[in-house]
């Protein structure tokens, strides 16, 4: 009986490729394939020879390798002519279909392949051939016979020369102009036979090192190329050949140049590259530092201005790609480098072309791009790690105006766009991005004084000589110069003293309130945002006090006046404003800003006879005749003087009665002296004012209260652990922010009470805190509880060891792959800062753990298996003295991986069973280098293991596995014949 195989298996879809097709149209390019494999192909597939004779070539009657090389070139120049004529067909017929189908693409594949192995490889020094492993050609085509040089051919320049100047022309073409890119050439650029061309010429130069002309050609064909291409070809040829010193540093100076030299996406690329982000690979914290070291080295050929210059415009650049939280993580962490080594840099670089469109001093007009990429770049810092560059960044010109501009940006984004025509919500919303910002640099500064800052200048919606405007297509904003003045509080309503209609002058007032309006819902939104008890208790009691002293100033000075002078109005701007919004905290904050019984009772005892008094000293005379024949105008004034102060007296009691109701009488009893001074006051008013008898009455209740008892001790608390409690009371509100940069500051600040092994600490919620924020997918995140993580292995490594070695073991199965390898980096760093200490009980129970994980062959996911050989390998890497007795197991566990683990059937997971041999030659590897000669008893058979690899590397099928095979012995003989002279 047959079995029927899955459609989309890999043996179908070879079959279906190295199959015929059912039938071929007589079109110029299928017979052109038709006679390529008959003449050509067929008969050179079934020659027999060896690698010592020239029969590949005679057997076809060629004289040789430059005969047949240019058959080849015929053949190449031939398929160009007929594809670039199929394009255009295909293109006029307005048809989907590709120039060469993929049957026929095996056909173009054999004749590269033949071009690069007879053309190019067999016509340059073998130190400069890149080894067949590391080729773009199939693994059973590596050692057919028409892939193999003759040992018998001799290089010749001339037929190099012929290549280059055959496929030169087709890469150098320009397409600007072309709407239909050239298919063959675009095969050339993204395939093998680019690098391999490269090559040539670089053979070329050094054949000829006094013609200009070769030179130049490599530059123009390295612009044709991608600059992640030219990373990865630069690195193979380093890593590969045997280059010549000139050529070497040729290569090297490119590859050190290429980040500045390609200023639209070196960065972008050199990141990419180096973590291997396009290849999807698992991001490695550690390759950070990669990146730091190779863009930490300015290059010979540049000064420190050109390449620091050259360097922050892409690192500006790069900053804007929020979306993009690897790299900006990555770029920060470079910013760190930079700063630490020199702040001038970071200022001078980077802070000053912030501040050149957030503060804008010259009134310069700047682009929606301009301005969102600024705004952008903001967003990124608010993500940097270092708090001090974080507070060098706002602190670097005036903190101020730092948040000061950022809250008008915002202001002019809820007044324009949130009440905008447009449909998309998310430009309507984009004000909570901005304020968002603002949230995070006031947190991530500690500074306490934004937010009275902010409360002063509310309604401020311009600036002096620019101001901002939205572009009618995209609907964002941008900044354009003004003449007229910043509308700041005391000039705000200035300009309502106009001489226009009273109609204009009541426009203006109303508009005034509606801004106003804006600005104090905006305020409220921020305090929201905010989410700290603390901080919103603080400014309110510094609104209400500012608010009840303006009150008495303004009132006390106050003449009869109207609307129509500017004087009357600016005093009272600030109290009508303050007002605002004290009644909206107290509408929305009620039982926030009372939770702490002493600030409250400190503000009322301050201000409740600083207002009554000043009701008094006000009060009007009933006798006085001119004030009973005063006009109607006058006593409609006088009445709203005083209704100001009477307003703040009862804004008093209002907050005074909701403390007492909202308080225990413990908490109370905790500030007797502060409630007898406010009852002795009250007193004074109990005859005008009824809320006031029944305030003093509360008070005295609580007062004499036999049944309320406490200890005047409760407050001697130690002042460091008071203050650790506050750092882990904000620590937690961060933690609970929806905002990355936040929580993220959370945890730094969880980690400071962890590493100064604070009191505060309960290690099994921190524990658990931290586990659970390693889940993030957010690097800024996972990376910070990756670090918690390890600093709490160092202050308790005996619960934290076997909760985290119970959440990698994962026998419930309930924990995802991503956060298992998570904790496989947790071990790595705790191992990597423990260095020389780690051993004993912990190290061998990670050890245990690994093994286990190890030899669970074909029942766990390779990636796994993988992150335990990770782990012991940086053991060995570390200390190999200090696990010295485990270390037999580990080679028998990589033994075993060779042996048995041969099958290249890929798993359930998509991994070949080569990964885990790699990770086991790569174990071995670290094995050597850290026990050297110098481990007496060695806990392994030398002989055994060396046979064993040398076995391996002439049959294992991945050339990867083989290379690192070689490495391994080689060191191994380097150091026998170092024990052999000792």
């Amino acid at each position: 009986m047959s079995t029927i195989k899955e459609p989309h298996s890999e043996a179908n879809i070879n079959t279906i490729l190295k199959g015929t097709p059912d039938f071929i149209k007589n079109t110029p390019l299928d017979n052109f394939f038709l006679d390529f494999n008959d003449n050509f192909l067929s008969k050179l597939n079934g020659t027999t020879r060896t690698t010592t004779d020239e029969s590949v070539y005679l057997s076809l009657g060629f004289h040789g390798n430059d005969d047949f090389v240019d058959r080849l070139l015929a053949y190449f120049v031939k398929l160009h002519e007929l594809t670039l004529q199929n394009q255009s067909l295909i293109k006029s017929n307005k048809s989907n279909l590709l120039p060469i189908s993929l049957h026929d693409m095996r056909y173009l594949d054999d004749l590269i392949s033949l071009l690069i192995i007879h053309g190019i490889d067999a016509n340059i020094p073998s130190r400069m051939r890149i080894p067949q492993n590391a080729k773009q050609l199939a693994k059973n085509e590596k050692d057919e016979p028409k892939y193999i040089i003759p040992l018998t051919h001799t290089i010749n320049p001339a037929t190099l020369i012929r290549i280059v100047d055959t496929l030169y022309p087709i890469l150098m073409e320009d397409e600007s102009s072309n709407d239909d890119p050239d298919y063959i050439r675009g095969i050339l650029l993204r395939g093998p036979i680019y690098t391999h061309l490269f090559l040539a010429i670089l053979t070329l130069v050094e054949q000829n090192s006094d013609d200009v002309k070769y030179p130049e050609m490599l530059l123009k064909l390295e612009n044709k190329q991608e600059t992640y291409s030219l990373f990865v070809m630069y690195t193979l040829l380093i890593q590969e050949l045997h280059l010549s010193s000139p050529t070497k540093e040729f290569i090297m100076n490119n590859l050190s140049t290429l980040p500045i030299r390609r200023s639209e996406d070196g960065l972008l690329s050199l990141v990419d590259f180096v973590l291997g982000v396009r290849d999807e690979e698992k991001i490695d914290i550690n390759k950070f530092a990669r990146v730091n070291q190779i863009l930490m080295s300015k290059p010979k050929s540049m000064s420190n201005f050109q390449y620091l210059n050259a360097l922050f415009k892409q690192i500006w650049d790069a900053l804007t790609f929020i979306n993009r939280p690897i790299l900006v993580e990555c770029v920060n962490g470079l910013i760190v480098q930079f700063f630490n080594k020199n702040k001038r840099i970071v200022r001078d670089f980077l802070f000053m072309k912030v501040y050149k469109v957030l503060i804008n001093e010259k009134g310069q007009e700047y682009s929606v791009k301009e301005l969102n990429d600024c705004i952008n770049v903001m967003l990124s810092l608010s993500k940097n790690s270092s708090m001090e560059l974080i507070s060098d960044l706002v602190g670097f010109k005036d903190w101020k105006v730092f948040f000061l501009n950022i809250w008008i940006y915002a202001l002019f984004l809820k007044k324009n766009l949130s009440t905008s025509n447009t449909n998309d919500d998310s430009l309507k919303s984009y004000y909570e991005v901005i304020l968002s910002m603002l949230k995070s640099y006031m947190v991530l500064t500690n500074n306490d004084e934004v937010l009275n800052l902010l409360s002063l200048n509310l309604v401020n919606f311009e600036h002096e000589n620019w101001k901002y405007a939205i572009d009618l297509e995209t609907k964002l904003p941008y900044i354009i110069t003004s003449t007229s003045t910043i509308k700041s509080i005391d000039n705000t309503l200035s300009n309502l003293n106009i001489t226009d209609k009273p109609e204009s002058k009541m426009d203006e007032i109303s508009q005034f309130f509606k801004d106003m309006d804006i600005a104090v819902a905006l305020y409220i939104e921020l305090l929201k945002l905010i989410n700290d008890d603390e901080a919103i208790k603080k400014i309110f009691l510094i609104v209400l006090n500012r608010w009840v002293k303006a009150t008495r100033t303004s009132d006390s000075t106050r003449q009869p006046t109207s609307l129509n002078e500017d004087e009357d109005i600016g005093k009272n701007v600030l109290i009508l404003i303050d007002l605002k919004l004290l009644e909206q905290m107290n509408q929305e904050f009620k039982t926030d800003i009372i939770k702490k019984v002493k600030d409250i009772l400190v503000v009322i005892d301050d201000l409740i006879d600083f207002v009554k008094d000043e009701n008094e000293a006000n009060t009007v005379d009933s006798d006085d005749e001119e004030e009973e024949d005063s006009d109607a105008e006058e006593e409609v004034n006088e009445a709203n003087e005083f209704h100001d102060v009477s307003t703040a007296f009862n804004t008093l009691l209002e907050l005074l009665s909701s403390t007492i109701s909202n308080s225990t009488s413990s908490a109370l009893m905790q500030e007797k002296v502060l409630l007898e001074s406010i009852n002795r006051k009250l007193m004074k008013y109990i005859n005008k004012s009824s809320e006031c008898q029944r305030l003093h009455d509360k008070i005295e209740n609580i007062l004499n209260s036999t049944e309320v008892s406490y200890d005047k001790g409760e407050h001697n608390i130690d002042e460091k652990v008071q203050n650790d409690q506050e750092l882990l009371d904000r620590a937690m509100i961060n933690l609970s922010d929806p905002m990355v940069p936040i929580k993220a500051h959370g945890l730094v600040q969880l980690r400071q009470l962890v590493e100064t092994k604070s009191s505060v600490i309960q290690l099994d919620k921190v524990l658990q805190l931290h586990l659970q924020y390693l889940k993030s997918s957010d690097p800024f995140i996972y990376m910070n509880a990756t670090k918690g993580l390890v600093s709490l292995l160092e202050l308790e490594p005996t619960t934290t060891m076997d909760v985290l070695l119970q959440f990698y073991e994962n026998k419930n199965g309930k924990n995802k792959l991503d956060d298992i390898l998570k904790v496989g980096e947790v071990f790595i760093n705790y191992i990597q800062f423990e260095n020389e200490l780690f051993e004993g009980k912990y190290a061998n129970l990670l050890i245990d753990t690994c093994l286990s994980k190890i030899r669970r062959y074909k029942e766990l996911d390779n990636r796994i298996r993988m992150s335990s050989m990770s782990i012991l390998g940086v053991c060995l890497q570390v200390n190999a003295a200090g696990v010295q007795s485990r270390i037999a197991e580990m080679v028998d566990c990589a033994i075993g991986i060779l042996q048995l683990e041969t099958d290249s059937t890929p798993t359930n997971s998509g991994e070949h069973s080569f990964v885990m041999r790699r990770s086991a030659v790569h174990l071995i590897h670290d094995l050597i280098n850290s026990t050297g000669i110098d481990m007496e008893n060695q806990a392994y058979d030398y002989e055994k293991l060396k046979n064993l690899l040398e076995y391996v590397r002439q049959r294992d099928q991945d050339y990867l596995v083989r290379e690192q095979i070689e490495v391994v012995l080689l060191e191994m003989e380097n150091l026998e014949s170092l024990k052999v002279d000792r």
